[in-house]
C-alpha cells in the first residue's frame, strides 16, 4: 500500500507553523508565502532574512522555545529545528489536534513530505519518491522543465477560457468532451509549441465554435 496521497491544499490565508528559525525554516517560510500562508514561526533564535519578513509585516514570529498550543489554528505545522525533544512535543501536539505536520529532519516521523515541483502558471507538476531519493526527485523536475515550457502557462490559460464559454454554451457534456479532445490531442498544441500559430485564442475559438454550431444544429434536429 502506498504511504503517501498525492493532494494539492489551498493554503491561502490559513495558518501554518513553522517551528524553528535556521535556513531550513527560512525555505519552509518563503514557500508557505509563495502559496498564501499565513505564517506563524517559533523559535529562539531568528535568522536575519527571516526577521526580514517579519519587518516587512509578512509573517508573525514567537521568539521563544516552541510552547505546547503553539500550533492551536493552524491547518499544517513544519518542524525545522535539530533539537529532538522540541520535535518530539511538537509531534505530540500535532497528534493530538489532527495538525498534519512536516518534518525536515526525519521525514518519516511526519504527515506528509513535500515533493520537487514545476510551476508554470497553472500548470502544477509534482514529483516524489516517498522521500527515498530527493536527488533523483530533483533530477526528474529538471528533466520535465525542458518539456513543459513557458508555452504551457499560455496554452492553458487559453483552455480555461474555453472551457468556461463551452459550459455556459455548449450543453452536450459529449461535445464539449470531443471539444478539449480536439484542442488538447489535435494539432493545435504541437503547432502552438513549434510558434506555427500567431494568435491561440483565435484559433481555439474556431475550434469551439465548430462544436458549437454543430451541437445548435443537433439540438434543433430533435426539436
Amino acid at each position: 500500500m502506498d504511504k503517501y496521497y498525492p493532494l494539492m491544499v489551498n493554503i491561502q490565508n490559513k495558518k501554518c507553523v513553522v517551528i524553528g528559525g535556521g535556513k531550513v525554516a527560512l525555505r519552509k517560510t518563503k514557500t508557505l508565502l509563495k502559496y498564501g500562508a499565513e505564517v506563524t514561526l517559533v523559535s529562539p533564535v531568528i535568522d536575519e532574512e527571516i526577521r526580514k519578513l517579519f519587518y516587512e509585516n509578512k509573517i508573525e514570529i514567537i521568539e521563544r522555545n516552541y510552547e505546547y498550543g503553539d500550533l492551536e489554528g493552524g491547518i499544517l505545522a513544519y518542524i525545522a529545528t535539530d533539537n529532538g525533544q522540541v520535535n518530539e512535543l511538537v509531534l505530540k501536539e500535532s497528534n493530538r489536534k489532527n495538525i498534519l505536520v512536516n518534518c525536515a529532519k526525519n521525514p518519516e516521523d511526519g504527515d506528509f513530505i513535500i515533493p520537487s515541483s514545476i510551476r508554470k502558471g497553472s500548470l502544477s507538476i509534482s514529483i516524489g519518491t516517498d522521500g527515498k531519493s530527493p536527488m533523483l526527485a530533483k533530477k526528474i523536475k529538471e528533466d520535465l522543465e525542458l518539456v513543459f515550457n513557458d508555452g504551457y502557462e499560455t496554452f492553458i490559460e487559453e483552455l480555461g477560457k474555453i472551457r468556461k464559454i463551452s459550459i455556459d454554451n455548449i450543453e452536450d457534456i459529449k461535445v464539449r468532451r470531443e471539444l478539449f479532445k480536439e484542442l488538447v490531442y489535435g494539432p493545435l498544441l504541437d503547432e502552438f509549441m513549434d510558434k506555427n500559430i500567431d494568435n491561440l485564442e483565435d484559433e481555439m475559438k474556431k475550434v469551439y465554435m465548430k462544436y458549437k454550431v454543430g451541437s445548435n444544429t443537433k439540438m434543433h434536429r430533435k426539436r
